[in-house]
């Protein structure tokens, strides 16, 4: 990694040092090879050398085209990527067949109900169907 850097991204690592107050001659010379491989493996998002790393995508831009692609139909995704917390997050609840609770009933079973609400409140003694309690 710290060839690669040193070889491809030479301008990038020195960009890197600049806005830490260092100059290009201060590596591995003032900066030791352990802290100039600590500023590269701890290279953040916004800095130069992962912006090279990278080639030009941020992890944001990565996960923008996956949605772009996944809601196009040109790609699926197999499993979640992996992030800090996946371990703990509750397992997602099964909503196959569930998600509405009710019983079933034939259509004559319905027409009876029907019959008798209307009864019900043709005769007065219908009940209310809402109750509000304070």
């Amino acid at each position: 990694m710290l060839a690669r850097v040193v070889g491809q991204f030479w301008h990038a690592l020195v960009r890197d040092v600049m806005s830490m107050g260092y100059r290009a001659s201060d590596l591995f010379t003032e900066l030791s090879i352990a802290e100039v491989l600590s500023i590269i493996l701890g290279a953040g998002p916004s800095s130069s050398v992962q912006y090279c790393l990278d080639g030009g995508w941020s992890r944001e831009a990565h996960l923008l085209a996956n949605l772009q692609e996944s809601n196009s139909g040109l790609a699926t995704l197999q499993q979640p990527y992996s992030r800090p917390g996946l371990d703990v997050r509750p397992e997602a609840p099964d909503h196959g067949r569930d998600i509405l609770h009710g019983q079933s009933m034939t259509w004559e079973e319905m027409d009876e109900m029907d019959t008798r609400r209307a009864a019900a409140a043709a005769s007065g003694k219908a009940g209310k169907s809402r109750a509000t309690t304070w």
